[in-house]
């Protein structure tokens, strides 16, 4: 045979195995390409707002959901679930710092905990934060302990005139009225923190808080800051689980209330009354026309 048809027919044969590899090559490429894009990627299951959470909302079951996110696009801070059977507000808990919207991921540095050092987080809705000195010896201060329940109570001092003209009445409120009165102003306030401490020395005794900061209405912190400038505030410690409160306030609590003053000055009034009325001598009856009137003369 012919060399030169030896050397065509090797090249042929050499150019067709190149091209037959070069088309394996090319559609096994396109096979993997084709597996690579029917698999479906990894995923995991984040918590996210399951509606608009604003500023403050307390994260629950009824506002948070786990939804599949993909296992790439997890980004740090992003709450990750790590157990199929793990409910959602167990995997994290508190008020969001900020707006969330529908189907956005909660984000763990952005919540605050309940057991957080911020005030502002223990708040419930609408109440407010005031902070009220105390005294060693005012009320039970050195047994209340954030979460307990307290009364507020105020003590003052009031004015008490008599106008009449008999000086053994007024003699009678000198030498024994004071003036001092107390009145609960303020019940069943949730006790937030104290700065109450224990000495290290022997570990059991307990320093007295000077400062106690209460959870009230905004009405409430109104009156409780007023109060302070009247008088003396106490606090009365409830017992544990005791929610009930008067429908109205009670009268004050007087000096004269407890000592029955105000029956002496009564009985001694009626006594003068009964005498001036019984010594006809003492009482001018006035008569002008239709009208009659009797004066009492003093002596």
């Amino acid at each position: 045979m012919n060399k030169n048809i030896l050397i065509v027919l090797a090249g042929g044969f050499l150019i067709a195995v190149l091209v037959a590899l070069m088309v394996q090559m090319s559609l096994s490429s396109s096979k993997k390409q084709q597996v690579a894009a029917t698999k479906p990627a990894a995923t995991v299951m984040l918590a996210v707002a399951s509606k608009d959470l604003e500023s403050g909302d307390k994260l629950s079951a009824d506002n948070m959901k786990w939804q599949e996110w993909p296992k790439s696009g997890v980004f740090p801070g992003a709450v990750v679930r790590e157990k199929k059977e793990q409910a959602v507000e167990e995997a994290v808990s508190g008020r969001v710092q900020g707006d969330v919207a529908e189907g956005e991921p909660i984000i763990s540095s952005s919540v605050i905990k309940e057991d957080s050092k911020r005030m502002a987080a223990k708040l419930r809705e609408g109440m407010r934060a005031v902070s009220v000195n105390t005294k060693a010896v005012s009320g039970v201060s050195g047994f209340i302990m954030p979460g307990d329940y307290v009364d507020v109570m105020l003590t003052y001092t009031t004015r008490i005139r008599y106008s009449g003209g008999d000086s053994r009445v007024r003699n009678m409120l000198d030498a024994n009225f004071s003036k001092n009165a107390t009145e609960t102003i303020i019940e069943n306030a949730r006790v937030l923190a104290t700065d109450q401490r224990m000495v290290t020395e022997d570990g059991q005794k307990m320093v007295a808080p000077k400062t106690v900061t209460l959870e009230l209405t905004p009405k409430g912190a109104e009156v409780l800051t007023l109060a302070r400038k009247m008088g003396e505030v106490t606090l009365s410690l409830r017992r544990l689980g005791d929610d009930t409160v008067t429908a109205s306030h009670t009268p004050a609590t007087t000096d004269a209330r407890i000592i029955g003053i105000w029956d002496e000055i009564y009985a001694t009034m009626e006594k003068i009354t009964t005498d001036n009325a019984s010594q006809g001598a003492n009482i001018v009856r006035v008569y002008n026309g239709a009208v009659t009137n009797n004066v009492t003369v003093q002596p």
